[in-house]
């Protein structure tokens, strides 16, 4: 995936650089944008840069006070014709306002650091394929896909999957379940995944949730998307293909196995040894590869349940406001009667108010004829 360093250019935060590790990048006044600049011509999510495996694209957030892109000596603006933008090498991004009157961010496009670097690739089809003879192993693989399975939520699900990732591989210390959003189609530009469930393991050797959540690395994510595999790196400090993200992180040895529901992406587990040497095998890859396979169905069942619920959920409220609006409509009166006569009258009426007979209602004024016709 390329990556980009940003430099402001002018501004109240000329002279900074960034070069954030994320698949979207926010451009804006707000704290938590990636580039925060304190401009007051600068919207709070001015705009973003979306990162792809070739390619970075520039987003002009609508409503913002106008975004423009200098390329050798010509200028041309994004808006509501044109939001979006592939970004070269060296091109200004002017915020708020063209040439000096804005702030201007130079944008520095280098080429995908995984490209060309050697890393253990294990393609689906083979995942799992190797026998895994350790009978302990095997009883604690089955009581996990069990509780995964058990699951009645996504988070108990992506949870399950978490903890028992940890505990069929005793060397890792952290892992991490990410998702991609279901409301997120996945463009060219990003991947969309998003950490659900992280779990660490304690000085008991029992998994558990982190005090504070730590940082997954992306390039990990990106090759396990895009290579549509899993990847093991075994001795990430010797390995080419080790990242800046994955040696600021204190990661030894990583694996990344995809969640797939037939062809299309649910997530990703990635599980890490970080703090102290230690080095995943490709046996450990293996017996990630069958828990993910179990997981995957469980967590779209999972998400299949959910969407039932809300769809449920949401028919009882229609349904309630239908009953609701029924009755002011008609003043919620009803025939109220004990008689025989009564009782007699409401036989009759349950034989026909479901049908499509025509009934003659004959009585008296006031006795209450639109009364048995609405019935």
């Amino acid at each position: 995936m390329a990556s980009i360093t940003l430099k402001v250019l002018s501004g109240g935060a000329e002279g900074r650089v960034a070069a954030p590790d994320a698949d979207v990048i926010r451009i804006g006044r707000a704290a938590e944008s990636e580039l925060a600049l304190p401009d007051a011509h600068v919207a709070p999510l001015h705009a973003r840069l979306h990162l792809g495996d070739a390619e970075v694209v520039l987003e002009a957030v609508e409503g913002s006070a106008g975004t423009w892109i200098e390329r050798r000596g010509a200028r041309f603006a994004l808006g509501a014709e044109r939001a979006r933008c592939f970004i070269e090498n060296g091109d200004v991004v002017e915020l708020g306002a063209p040439g000096d009157a804005g702030t201007r961010v130079l944008v520095t496009v280098e080429p995908d650091r995984d490209r060309g670097r050697l890393l253990t690739l294990r393609p689906l089809a083979e995942l799992g394929s190797s026998a895994v003879n350790e009978a302990e192993r095997l009883r604690a693989l089955l009581e996990a896909l069990r509780r995964i399975g058990g699951a009645d939520d996504l988070e108990s699900a992506t949870t399950a999957l978490a903890e028992a990732a940890l505990e069929l591989v005793p060397r890792a210390t952290h892992a991490a379940v990410t998702l991609r959003d279901e409301g997120n189609q996945g463009e060219v530009v990003t991947h969309g995944l998003s950490p659900v469930a992280l779990r660490v393991r304690t000085a008991s050797g029992e998994p558990a949730p982190p005090e504070a959540p730590f940082p997954i690395p992306r390039s990990i994510l990106r090759r396990v998307s895009r290579e549509r595999a899993a990847v093991l790196v075994a001795n990430a400090p010797d390995e080419a293909m080790s990242s800046e993200s994955l040696l600021g992180a204190s990661i030894y040895s990583t694996m990344g196995v995809p969640l797939w529901k037939g062809d299309d992406l649910l997530g990703v587990l990635q599980v890490d040894s970080r703090g102290a040497p230690a080095m995943f095998g490709g046996t450990d890859l293996d017996v990630l590869g069958v828990l993910a396979a179990n997981a995957s169905l469980a967590i779209a069942n999972a998400r299949l349940i959910r969407r039932l619920s809300a769809a449920e959920q949401e028919l009882k409220k229609e349904n309630t406001f239908l009953r609701r609006r029924e009755r002011t409509r008609s003043g919620d009166r009803r025939i109220v009667g004990e008689s025989r006569v009564m009782q007699e009258l409401f036989r009759k009426l349950d034989k026909v108010k479901d049908t499509r007979v025509s009934v003659l209602v004959q009585g008296e004024t006031g006795t209450g004829k639109e009364l048995v016709a609405r019935a």
